[in-house]
This record gives C-alpha cells, sequence and structure tokens, in this order.
C-alpha cells in the first residue's frame, strides 16, 4: 500500500513479496500469511528452469481480494504457487494494492482482466 499508489510512495508499506521462483517474504506485523510451493510432475529441474525463463515465459498471475485477505495463485514450469494474505488490523473495505516489478527480470506484455463480482 502506499497513499500515491506507487511502491515506495508516501506511506509506503509493503506485505509481502512473492517471486515466480518461489520465494515470499512476509512482513509478520502487517499479515498473517499461508503460503505453498509445489514441485509438479512437468518442474524440469532449477537449471531448466532458469534457462526457459531467460528465454522468456508466458505466466498467468490470480489474485483475488476477500475482505481483508489476498489470494495469489500462478503456475509456471511445474512450480504451483499458492499465497494466502490476512493484513492485521484492515477493514474490508481498505485499498491494498498489488505491484509486479522486474527489479530481477524484464516483464513485457501484460495484460490485466478484472473478474469483479
Amino acid at each position: 500500500y502506499s497513499d500515491d499508489q506507487r511502491v515506495g510512495g508516501a506511506g509506503y508499506k509493503e506485505y509481502i513479496q512473492l517471486k515466480l521462483n518461489g520465494e515470499c517474504d512476509v512482513n509478520e506485523e502487517l499479515v498473517e500469511n499461508r503460503f505453498s510451493m509445489k514441485h509438479q510432475s512437468t518442474f524440469p529441474g532449477w537449471e531448466a528452469w532458469k534457462d526457459r525463463c531467460k528465454e522468456g515465459i508466458e505466466c498467468r498471475v490470480e489474485i483475488e481480494k476477500k475482505g481483508n485477505k489476498v489470494i495469489i495463485y500462478t503456475e509456471n514450469q511445474g512450480i504451483l504457487l499458492e499465497d494466502t494474505m490476512s493484513v492485521k488490523n484492515a477493514s474490508p473495505t481498505d485499498k491494498i494494492y498489488v505491484a509486479l516489478t522486474g527489479d530481477q527480470c524484464a516483464i513485457t506484455d501484460i495484460r490485466v482482466r478484472n473478474y469483479e463480482k
């Protein structure tokens, strides 16, 4: 979260940082977090995974907000990630922002769909 909706902006709070390789850093003062990473049978191994990522991969990330919970789900090259973050001391109507950053990789061709109910 930040007042100006920018990473590092005024009033910035980072709840979690979830990476596509399965690393997850959590700010335990702000959230309760449940994280799961599984290797499926299609996982090619880390060296092949890194090589394919360098070539470029298609990846879909699903994000759903339910009250003060945010659920993130993604699967890429046989790595299945699911994270459920519950923001402490937040009301169900509080705004929570998601940032896709490429500080360690290039992110291109981003397509956003909103499935509000």
